[in-house]
């Protein structure tokens, strides 16, 4: 397969913690280096890399782009740039149309040689501004492996809701919504898993509104994160996923939900409802209101979520894909880039 000698993988500050484009960026890293070529380094170190005319194809990830800004035009015989697409500024919910974030954005992607993206949702985003289709690299994150040992619903109910407190994921919104729907005599548990470090103001206010609520104290553990090492005991002990993210460019615990047959309530944002069939494996709403009072429904009727998790466990997805066939399509696709002409890995 004709590929570049070196993927050059420019990491984030951080790029250790736990997040869904952390954890894409090493399950593919690792896959890679079973059939390629691979570096990492910090994003620090990538002025340096560049002028010292280091050749490779280099995947920067979006968090980069700030920094990467300064590098582009400095490039060197040899040298490519490919854009890892997890979460585009212009994607965060509520910014300014002024933002510098998104005249950053505007001017810097069409600098890039490749676009790798996660999702198709994202690859038809990229088209839509005015990138070709042949420069985009579609690969999708691999599901887990689950055993297919199927489960049977017992309540009371106990919901798992996956994402690191930041005002992207609307936990707090869905608590205030929540909070304003459960009755004193409901029994449900929502177990919330994520990071509180990324936002520290935004993740004091989401502990704030368990702390001074009676019903949200009695109901929902803010458990910090978890390694993914323990994430199947985590979905193991639920039997419901819940994602109020205001935009998923995929999804990767919506995904893992999914495999391990989580019935799913999710609000309606980007790629999220291609995890599930509408009415049978989840439900999509347009707000975090309509999400809690369907959690609080399905909570007060045994009956109802009882054959939601049934026939969630039956046709759990037992998808075929792997990371090392993930590594294996990005070679293809820079193959086949490489050979149309839209990359010249020798200049």
């Amino acid at each position: 397969m004709d590929v570049p000698d070196t993927l050059r993988f420019v990491l984030p500050p951080g790029s250790e913690g736990i997040s869904g484009g952390n954890l894409y960026n090493a399950a593919l890293i690792a896959a890679l280096r079973g059939v390629a070529r691979v570096d990492t380094l910090g994003i620090e170190a990538l002025p340096a890399a560049i002028d010292h005319g280091e050749p490779g194809l280099y995947f920067i990830d979006t968090l980069c782009l700030p920094e990467a800004a300064g590098v582009l035009g400095r490039r060197r015989r040899g040298q490519s740039f490919v854009l890892v697409v997890h979460h585009l500024p212009s994607l965060e919910p509520e910014l300014a149309p002024n933002d510098a974030r998104l005249e950053r954005e505007r001017a810097l992607l069409p600098r890039f040689d490749l676009f790798l993206s996660t999702s198709a949702f994202t690859t038809e985003l990229l088209a839509a501004r005015g990138i070709a289709r042949a420069r985009v690299l579609t690969v999708p994150p691999a599901p887990p492996r689950v055993a297919s040992r199927r489960r049977d619903y017992r309540p009371p109910l106990v919901a798992l809701l996956v994402g690191n407190l930041i005002p992207r994921k609307a936990l707090h919104p869905f608590l205030r919504a929540l909070d304003e729907r459960l009755p004193a005599e409901l029994e449900l548990r929502l177990d919330v898993l994520g990071r509180l470090d990324l936002d520290p103001e935004y993740a004091r206010a989401c502990l704030d509104c368990v702390r001074t609520s009676v019903a949200l104290a009695r109901t929902v553990r803010l458990r910090g994160p978890v390694e993914p090492h323990a994430m199947d005991a985590a979905y193991a002990a639920a039997h419901l996923f819940v994602s109020a993210s205001r935009m998923e460019t995929f999804g990767m615990a919506v995904q893992e939900a999914r495999a391990h047959g989580l019935p799913i309530l999710a609000v309606r944002a980007g790629y999220v409802q291609h995890h599930f069939v509408e009415g049978e494996t989840g439900l999509a709403f347009e707000s975090v209101s309509a999400l809690a009072d369907a959690l609080v429904e399905l909570a007060r009727d045994p009956r109802r979520m009882g054959a939601f998790f049934a026939r969630a466990q039956e046709r759990r997805s037992q998808l075929d894909t792997t990371w090392s066939g993930a590594a294996t399509s990005l070679l293809a696709q820079l193959a086949t880039a490489r050979a149309a002409g839209g990359l010249d890995f020798a200049r």
